[in-house]
């Protein structure tokens, strides 16, 4: 039940002594300090995916030192948390939009640590499956390097673009990686990885030459060429309605 100012009885009746007037604005102060309180105690919840994100870039310095010692046994179960962390992150932050430029900072920078880390290891642990295998793995890691220096040389950061064919590629090399450690070589699941990571990296550099700016989950090539006419347009129009301004002057 409601007073004729909108406001609950029920949080009326605790300044019932004062002035009406006073009553009602005292009681409106504590129904919004009660609300403000609440979405408070609920905004924690919006920072499990960057938690999640960075427990992986943690999880990247132990998957070194695995390397370094040459423990393949807590290399390979710790490789499997960090997929895992990698989708469910992703997953937590999409499912519920809390979604946010520092949250797709951290994820590729976990992404960037464990993928160097795993390209590591796996030279270590699988040395000569890699050496039968160099031209592939050269060019799937030199494209995949090459996105990673010129994105921080184009914006000063890594790019964080997300691409549905880089998740794709992604998942598709963690299998072949995963089937390394816990199976054996398998040419089937080895060279659609390869080929996946060639597109996906291929179309991750012609972004970077579509994006003048940092732009974090574009989704895809189309996408990024959008984005970039309609910035296009917008300076056009800005650059012309600087210009009819000064003739008008």
């Amino acid at each position: 039940m409601r007073n004729r100012y909108g406001t609950p009885m029920a949080a009326v009746l605790p300044y019932s002594g004062m002035s009406p007037t006073v009553a009602v604005w005292a009681a409106r102060g504590s129904l919004n300090l009660a609300m403000s309180t609440r979405r408070h105690a609920r905004a924690w919840w919006r920072y499990i995916p960057n938690g999640i994100s960075l427990a992986r870039i943690g999880a990247a310095l132990v998957l070194l030192t695995a390397t370094l010692e040459q423990n393949r046994r807590l290399f390979q179960w710790l490789l499997v948390a960090c997929i895992l962390s990698d989708i469910l992150d992703g997953w937590i932050a999409r499912r519920f939009d809390w979604t946010s430029h520092l949250g797709a900072f951290l994820d590729s920078a976990g992404d960037v640590l464990v993928q160097l880390v795993a390209i590591g290891g796996l030279w270590t642990f699988y040395r000569e499956t890699i050496v039968a295998h160099r031209v592939p793995v050269l060019i799937v890691v030199s494209l995949y390097l090459a996105e990673v220096a010129i994105a921080v040389f184009r914006y000063g950061r890594i790019s964080s673009f997300h691409t549905f064919l880089v998740r794709v590629a992604s998942s598709a090399l963690a299998i072949f990686v995963l089937s390394l450690f816990f199976w054996r070589y398998v040419d089937w699941i080895f060279y659609p990885a390869i080929a996946l990571g060639v597109l996906a990296y291929s179309e991750e550099l012609l972004i970077l030459v579509l994006l003048a700016e940092w732009t974090p989950d574009v989704g895809g090539l189309y996408r990024a060429w959008r984005i970039a006419k309609l910035r296009d347009y917008s300076g056009l129009q800005s650059a012309a309605g600087a210009n009819s301004e000064s003739e008008t002057r």
